[in-house]
């Protein structure tokens, strides 16, 4: 069963996103709609040395990881743009979850009930080989 896309709300959450960037209160946005959330921080750290991940997380379902949402988007932010960014989400009634933060580790940490750390070279490997790799089985 397919998710229903609300036009409406997705053209507001686009907007309200393109304010933010055009204000510069945002180091980078990514969307959650392709592999989920674990897939769509590996996509935004495929170009950086030396950063990696903290993500808070409550439940290590595969769900959270891997669930593939529409109109949801990762964005990123320094610390003293916090509150501006905050207050536009919801001034323009944009729901939204404070997950964790980037790190300047060469990983990704993830914490819930246990905490779980994936060197970043190997989610990297992983996302550049998996169909060679499955195509060899």
């Amino acid at each position: 069963e397919l998710d229903t896309v609300d036009l409406e709300f997705e053209k507001h959450l686009q907007n309200t996103i393109l304010i933010l960037i055009r204000k510069k209160f945002l180091n980078s946005v990514h969307d959650v709609a392709e592999g989920g959330l674990l897939v769509s921080v590996v996509e935004s750290l495929m170009g950086s040395v030396g950063l990696g991940a903290f993500l808070d997380l409550p439940d290590l379902s595969e769900k959270y990881l891997f669930g593939e949402w529409q109109s949801r988007f990762l964005i990123t932010y320094n610390d003293h743009f916090r509150q501006n960014v905050l207050k536009i989400l919801k001034d323009n009634k944009i729901p939204y979850l404070e997950i964790g933060n980037v790190t300047n580790r060469d990983s990704v940490i993830i914490s819930g009930k246990t905490e779980i750390e994936i060197p970043l070279k190997d989610l990297k490997y992983t996302y550049n080989h998996i169909i060679e790799r499955i195509m060899q089985e």
